[in-house]
């Protein structure tokens, strides 16, 4: 009885091991046929994230899902062709869902009917000039000397001295990062204003930095700043309230996916800023708003007319064009947040 006993639970903890080892996220690299598409599939079990490359001809479609992973293969179920002249738009769809239409001419690729919400929609408040169609954000204004919580319409001041020029500020998480203003050339303090509690903090500096800097990005949770005129990177660690040098002679750290170099005259004569590890990235050029897939340099077109990029995640990017701000997500289009 007690061998019976025993081989059951060896064939239980088999079973185990088998589905655990099954399910377990591994990367892969695969390629198929499908309706005419020569389909290459990949996943990365580090960012968790499938991408697809689909070749018909001279058209080449990109995609990407963060979907959960499965141990099954060939996940695409289904496309969906529309075929127009020379023109070819193209979604995929899997088990538990659907892209967003892509054409491309060979030419340029742009996305399908992802047009402007023109319906009026309604105002649920006002500040001063300032429409507010959608609460579910937080809205702050620079008032000269600090921000001015918009729905709450309350001021909170930090300077002494009135300034408009607040281009040195940058966003991460709960804070929203501002050299001292009531300086002139150069600063020896951040100013650091928490959204959640509505006050602000002070980083105090060992070094002046100069204002001709500019906000590089984020990477492991420090924002990069580079001062142009002394040709040094900074690094800003907002919980420890510290500011570090992290360039020396042979460059400063630079970030698109993997850690790098950047020369100092690289990063003094450019605006070199880091790329977000997202599986779809968002970016302008000149004032047209495109994105692009995770392992692909092909560039789909959004839209014109756009001044700068507020916020993205993966499906949705908030930017400004004509004194109007609009959130866009790939599937449903764009609405009208503020004006």
């Amino acid at each position: 009885m007690k061998r019976y006993i025993r081989v059951i639970s060896l064939i239980i903890i088999l079973c185990g091991l088998f589905i655990y080892f099954r399910n377990k996220p591994v990367n892969y690299e695969l390629d198929y046929t499908l309706n005419d598409y020569k389909v290459y599939e990949k996943y990365n079990k580090n960012d968790k994230y499938y991408s697809f490359k689909l070749v018909k001809d001279e058209y080449v479609f990109y995609f990407a899902k963060d979907i959960a992973y499965s141990p099954n293969r060939k996940i695409i179920k289904s496309l969906n062709e529309e075929i127009n002249d020379s023109t070819i738009c193209l979604s995929i769809s899997t088990k538990d869902s659907s892209s967003e239409s892509i054409c491309s001419n060979t030419k340029e690729y742009t996305t399908y009917n992802l047009t402007d919400n023109d319906e009026e929609q309604e105002i649920l408040d006002t500040y001063e000039d300032i429409k507010i169609y959608n609460k579910d954000y937080k809205y702050y204004e620079w008032n000269g000397y600090g921000f001015t919580d918009i729905l709450k319409k309350k001021e909170y001041k930090i300077l002494n001295k009135e300034s408009y020029n607040n281009s040195l500020s940058y966003k991460y998480g709960d804070y929203i990062i501002f050299a001292d203003y009531d300086e002139k050339n150069e600063f020896k303090k951040f100013y650091l204003f928490n959204i959640k509690k509505n006050k602000f903090e002070t980083i105090k500096l060992k070094d002046s930095i100069s204002f001709d800097s500019y906000f590089q990005g984020v990477y492991k949770n420090k924002i990069y700043l580079f001062d142009r005129n002394n040709s040094i990177q900074y690094s800003i660690d907002l919980k420890k309230k510290n500011v570090l040098k992290s360039s020396d002679k042979d460059g400063g750290l630079y970030f698109d996916g993997k850690h790098s170099t950047k020369s100092l005259n690289t990063l003094k004569y450019n605006n070199i800023l880091f790329k977000e590890n997202n599986y779809i990235n968002y970016y302008l050029e000149d004032k047209t708003l495109y994105y692009s897939y995770i392992d692909s340099d092909i560039k789909i077109k959004l839209r014109d007319n756009v001044d700068v990029i507020l916020k993205t995640d993966d499906t949705t990017v908030i930017y400004l064009t004509k004194g109007v701000v609009k959130g866009l997500n790939l599937k449903e289009g764009s609405k009208s947040i503020l004006e």
